[in-house]
């Protein structure tokens, strides 16, 4: 019952960490104040229009073009040419406007580097992508019809909420060799996107339905920090759902067990409870007994399995880094801490009852 309640504390941790860490992060992972993006670019009206209205109210803006293309290693003397599917973002200005994304060696993509990816035909890589297709920093990519060369590797991207969400890894190379890439042509399937700062964060829902009035295309979307952790709540609901089904497994197991320890325990003391009910003692006080023992030992595992996880947090923590960038909290707080005793006692005594109620109903001279 220890374990079970152990397994699904960290299930409850992991999902309410997720869930706050998200709502807290939402504008790091938008990456701006606000954002205009679409499955086309905007039309010239349409920029004139949005650029009027927000001239006076932003302090800077970014443009990014992103779209999902094959990306392909070139063959060496040790290693064969591999191809994956990968998330091209391509970037001309300061990037993110809120957050930053470090590199494994210390630097950070800032506006002289992304210069740079403007000057040469560099890219930068995720981790995923370093592992998948065996490729370090000098060796070459190709994407298209351009190469690139591998200048880093991404340690830590604040626009990312998870590893593994996504439907393939990033990479990030200069916007002025997107078209050399010969990737965009009619029929492509491109998002076209541009970050705002502005300058009073407070009205943004005032700036999204005046942009809206300007654009009626609903192709175009107007992204707030707010919808962006929709968005990405969606995934983690997902995520969620999958991790629910965890804990009913670990919930299950944890009630057979129960169930089979404390059916035997009743079992073992049939004796005892027919040379009771022979001198007198009534159904209820039996039942009252044994319904007072089957609670003692599940607050004992409950409190036993909260602490464990406790002391074991820590550890569990230092594993998840690998698949989250954002710091965890290592508390339990008093939700879960509500969840596990209900399963830990409730949960027992809805098993336990049945099978008490039936032997209790069986004839003395039988126990």
């Amino acid at each position: 019952l220890c374990i079970g309640l152990i397994g699904s504390t960290f299930i409850h941790l992991f999902r309410t960490n997720i869930t706050k860490t998200l709502d807290q992060r939402a504008k790091m992972i938008l990456s701006s104040d606000m954002a205009i993006s679409g499955r086309r670019k905007l039309a010239d009206n349409e920029k004139i229009k949005v650029a009027e209205y927000l001239r006076d109210k932003i302090t800077r803006r970014v443009e990014m073009r992103e779209l999902y293309s094959m990306g392909k290693s070139s063959k060496t003397k040790n290693t064969e040419s591999r191809s994956r599917l990968t998330f091209i973002k391509s970037i001309k200005g300061k990037y993110p406007l809120i957050g930053e994304i470090k590199l494994t060696d210390g630097n950070t993509l800032d506006e002289d580097l992304i210069k740079k990816l403007q000057s040469h035909p560099y890219v930068i890589i995720s981790k995923e992508v370093e592992h998948q297709l065996k490729v370090k920093v000098g060796d070459n990519l190709w994407f298209g019809e351009q190469k690139f060369e591998v200048f880093g590797t991404v340690e830590s991207d604040t626009t990312s909420s998870l590893r593994g969400v996504s439907l393939a890894p990033k990479v990030y190379i200069g916007d002025a060799f997107l078209d050399k890439t010969n990737l965009i042509k009619f029929g492509t399937l491109a998002w076209y996107s541009t970050f705002y700062l502005l300058k009073d964060d407070q009205k943004i829902s005032e700036y999204k339905t005046e942009i809206y009035k300007r654009i009626t295309d609903p192709a175009i979307k107007v992204d707030t920090p707010e919808s962006s952790s929709e968005q990405v709540g969606r995934v983690v609901n997902y995520l969620s759902d999958y991790l629910g089904l965890i804990g009913i497994v670990a919930l299950l197991i944890s009630c057979v067990g129960a169930s089979y320890l404390f059916q035997s325990y009743v079992f073992d003391r049939l004796k005892q409870i027919g040379i009771l009910k022979s001198i007198g003692v009534s159904k209820k006080e039996l039942i009252s007994s044994f319904m007072i023992i089957i609670t003692s030992f599940g607050l004992l595992a409950t409190i036993l399995a909260l602490s464990l996880a406790k002391l074991m947090l820590p550890i569990a923590m230092v594993y998840l880094k690998e698949w989250v960038n954002f710091e965890l909290k290592t508390f339990i707080d008093l939700e879960i801490v509500g969840i596990i005793l209900a399963i830990g006692t409730v949960t027992n005594l809805l098993i336990c009852y049945p099978i008490l109620d039936r032997v209790f109903n069986a004839k003395t001279i039988d126990l």
